[in-house]
């Protein structure tokens, strides 16, 4: 069977001219190629300014709503770090309520934001606050006290109960009254118990590109658009959300379980409720609902609060009135309670040193009958 011949390249005869571009054909070239850039660059500036545009049409409260809207996991609505308490008498051992040893009764205080975390000013207000209440009355007298500020530490969603260390350290330090502080966030921790996980890259692309962004489950269902309700503030719903029975159950069987633990270890256990600046301050309030375009008739800002004071009055634990205490307070425009670091982002608000004052206000009565001996 005979091999197929082999085909050579053609060379260029003797006298056969060779083409080679000119100077204006590779000057047409690259123009040809500037022109397509500067029209992709043009075509994804239109595409972005569209999709902008449509975003700010369609979902006109999204863009507002990431500012008001923290999704970081939620902090503990339990202590997590008993060994790091300090006492106000290794401090200042010069105060009345400070002259003790750690054999004394102390006071255990597990704060969160918005309280500043400043350990010594809120032993400060908190020991102040009691020696100007008792005053200089000879019936009755204060327990040596030793104050124990720590900050409640974040544990990436769901609460984890140290129920051992925490009556452990109850009555090693013969603690007399345990306080510890809630929010919004710690009673309901599911909307923020969740980190975002890592995802393809598609995913990691829509998160940038305008009205795709847009997460309409984090919005609860019911509400019209362009309103947006956050899941994270549902307590706030008025008229409640499915599950919300659910929701403060959970939140009754651990005050129960705080409630054991303390009575256990011979100590009186006070739940603490700290509000949000939106809670307290009207103008805050409003300018977070225009920013969500949500109407009044959807935001209760006392629900919480008011839920929580029924929960402690059927569970038969001590409540203070912290919400009203601080609504109460005149001239918060020009002497404001809460910080203002960044004014849309309720999580950067904290109390300022007078707003920390009309907050523990209410709670002094208490500790006072509590602390005090016949």
């Amino acid at each position: 069977m005979a091999k197929p011949e082999r085909k050579q390249a053609a060379t260029p005869r003797l006298g056969q001219k060779i083409f080679h571009p000119s100077g204006s054909d590779l000057e047409k070239t690259k123009a040809m190629r500037k022109r397509l850039a500067l029209l992709l660059i043009v075509f994804f500036v239109a595409l972005w300014g569209s999709l902008r545009g449509a975003e700010a049409l369609w979902e006109p409260a999204w863009i507002p709503a990431t500012t008001w809207i923290d999704q970081k996991p939620s902090l503990f609505s339990a202590p997590s770090s008993f060994k790091r308490t300090t006492s106000l008498s290794k401090q200042n051992k010069t105060d009345r309520f400070s002259r003790s040893m750690p054999s004394d009764p102390s006071l255990l205080f597990f704060s969160l934001p918005p309280i500043p975390n400043n350990p010594p000013l809120l032993r400060e207000h908190l020991a102040r606050g009691l020696s100007q209440l008792t005053g200089n009355k000879t019936e009755t007298t204060l327990h040596p006290l030793q104050i124990q500020v720590d900050r409640l530490q974040s544990q990436g969603g769901q609460p984890k109960t140290a129920t051992k260390a925490l009556l452990q350290t109850l009555q090693q330090k013969k603690t007399q009254v345990f306080i510890l502080c809630f929010n919004f966030r710690t009673l309901d921790p599911a909307p923020f118990s969740h980190p975002p996980k890592k995802h393809p890259l598609w995913k990691r692309l829509r998160a940038w590109l305008p009205l795709l962004r847009v997460d309409r489950s984090q919005a609860l269902p019911g509400v019209s658009r362009p309103g947006f309700f956050p899941r994270t503030l549902r307590l706030f719903f008025r008229g409640g959300v499915s599950d919300e029975k659910k929701i403060w159950e959970k939140i009754g069987a651990t005050l129960i379980q705080y409630h054991r633990l303390s009575k256990e270890a011979g100590s009186t256990f006070i739940p603490l409720y700290v509000p949000q600046a939106f809670e307290v301050d009207g103008a805050n309030l409003t300018q977070m609902l225009e920013d969500l375009r949500l109407s009044p008739k959807h935001f209760e800002a006392g629900r919480p609060s008011r839920h929580f004071r029924d929960l402690c009055q059927r569970l038969g634990l001590p409540y203070v009135a912290t919400l009203t205490a601080l609504r109460r307070v005149p001239n918060k425009a020009k002497r404001p309670l809460y910080q203002t670091q960044d004014p849309k982002n309720f999580e950067s608000r904290v109390l300022t040193n007078r707003g920390l004052r009309f907050l523990l206000r209410p709670l002094l009565p208490i500790l006072k009958n509590l602390l005090t001996k016949k």
